[in-house]
């Protein structure tokens, strides 16, 4: 709808309004809500308040590691009103990645590269799923989890500890083996990933309650974490 021919254009967009408020008990909700961005022939592109907010509140986000559905709605927002917003692509990408949506999460680093083709980050992100990628098709040429152990053990001692993570993960769901389950912490440990260490030597204590296994696990995780249990 034109305002004024010569001057003002007013663009209109559905807005997330959950994003930027919250009624008691945090609870969610949405409204529809017209707001408008004004392009002048002369000055160029004025970016509303509304906007500038959805922007600050993203970066704030992204600042505490928060990616939820909150990061979502307001990074999908911001690229509503500027589809050329390089970092709420990013922002985007990762929140895919992190919900193991590898496909989504490629195109909207594609997307970003393509907006800024010198954006080093993204290129080493892209990068990054490319390997994940070839080590997942390593991963699932593996049959058994005799391979899978050897290779994960293998990988702690090269220090790839997320690829240990992953073959030593499926090696114990296939069959939960103490020893398994004992490399399994090990990498934990490697990724700084304590609360799953002592998560696993409760599991396996669970579903080894003979006193003769109670006392190899115990001895396992005590020298693993380097103190009695």
């Amino acid at each position: 709808m034109c305002y004024n021919e010569n001057v003002y254009y007013f663009v209109f967009f559905e807005s997330f309004y959950d994003v930027l408020n919250s009624r008691a008990g945090n609870s969610i909700y949405y409204e529809r809500h017209a707001l408008f961005v004004c392009i002048s022939q002369r000055e160029g592109v004025m970016i509303n308040s509304d906007l500038q907010k959805l922007i600050d509140r993203a970066g704030e986000m992204a600042i505490r590691n928060m990616w939820g559905e909150s990061a979502y709605k307001i990074n999908t927002a911001i690229l509503r009103i500027d589809n050329n917003n390089s970092a709420a692509c990013t922002r985007l990408a990762k929140y895919y990645r992190l919900n193991d949506n590898i496909a989504e999460a490629k195109k909207m680093y594609l997307k970003a590269l393509e907006i800024n083709p010198n954006n080093q980050g993204v290129i080493n992100n892209l990068n990054d799923i490319e390997k994940e990628q070839q080590e997942m098709d390593t991963i699932e040429q593996m049959k058994t989890g005799g391979e899978l152990y050897t290779a994960g053990r293998n990988s702690i001692r090269k220090g790839q500890y997320k690829l240990a993570l992953k073959l030593l993960l499926k090696a114990y769901k296939g069959e939960p083996l103490v020893k398994y389950a004992l490399s399994l912490a090990d990498a934990y440990k490697k990724l700084g990933e304590h609360e799953r260490v002592g998560e696993l030597h409760r599991e396996l204590l669970i579903a080894h309650p003979s006193s003769a296994d109670v006392n190899a696990i115990n001895v396992g995780f005590s020298l693993l974490k380097g103190s009695k249990i």
